[in-house]
């Protein structure tokens, strides 16, 4: 797991006026050919933990929010991100019961989520 913060990543102009932040670069040849990219709309900000069997998955918090991964909650600010590995177990609850807006990619694109029965909250 780890956790990619927008304010410490590498930023620079281009010729163009555009400014370009490298929020990761990874190499991903021995993961798979396959990726699936999901924009999520999650409703009072509850998702229940779960982990991925086999695929490695990368979420962005585009308001931020929070995130408990392998039992610790992280603060997400605007624009940071979360790599969780296979058996990362994650999920969120905010306990203001605000809308939470993320953006997932996960490789390879398999259906392999396990939800974590265990914990009733994950907050």
């Amino acid at each position: 797991m780890k956790i990619i913060r927008k304010d410490v990543a590498h930023c620079s102009i281009r010729k163009d006026g555009r400014k370009v932040t490298k929020l990761l670069e990874m190499n991903i040849d021995s993961l798979s050919s396959s990726m699936v990219l999901y924009h999520c709309d999650v409703p009072k900000g509850e998702f229940a933990e779960h982990y991925h069997a086999k695929s490695t998955e990368l979420i962005f918090f585009p308001e931020g929010g929070k995130i408990k991964v392998n039992g610790k909650l992280y603060d997400m600010n605007p624009w940071d991100g979360v790599l969780l590995e296979p058996g990362d177990r994650h999920g969120y609850n905010e306990s203001e019961c605000k809308d939470i807006i993320h953006f997932a990619i996960r490789i390879p694109a398999e259906d392999d989520k396990v939800e974590v029965q265990e914990c009733p909250s994950i907050l």
